[in-house]
């Protein structure tokens, strides 16, 4: 099972990282939308879960998406972060657009996001 994780913030990152080891995942790591997307070109990494914050220079996460959708690379299931309220509204088109992306506000416990990581 691989996962990639995608936030501007290392310290973020590496948690969440390290809780996906913990449930099994090989995980890979970027820090903007632009690294993910050229990562997932190159190396073909078959996705089961993307860990994605919104917010993010260069490339963000709702256009990430949007990238992955229209350029047909799969992604298993996908989860949004965001600590913004103001970005609800953008997410929501995106929730739409694939069956399996859901938005999680970035305040939530370790147990909460395991159980939409494992559901």
């Amino acid at each position: 099972m691989t996962a990639l994780v995608v936030d501007d913030c290392e310290d973020l990152r590496t948690c969440l990282s390290l809780l996906l080891i913990t449930e099994g995942y090989s995980v890979k790591n970027a820090s903007n939308g632009l690294i993910a997307l050229q990562l997932l070109k190159e190396r073909k990494i078959p996705l089961k879960l993307l860990i994605t914050d919104y917010d993010m220079p260069e490339m963000n996460g709702g256009k990430l998406v949007e990238e992955l959708i229209s350029q047909n690379i799969e992604v298993k299931k996908i989860i949004i972060l965001s600590g913004m309220n103001q970005n609800e509204a953008k997410i929501e088109h995106l929730l739409k657009k694939h069956p399996n992306i859901k938005f999680i506000n970035k305040l939530i416990t370790t147990q909460e996001l395991l159980k939409h990581i494992n559901n």
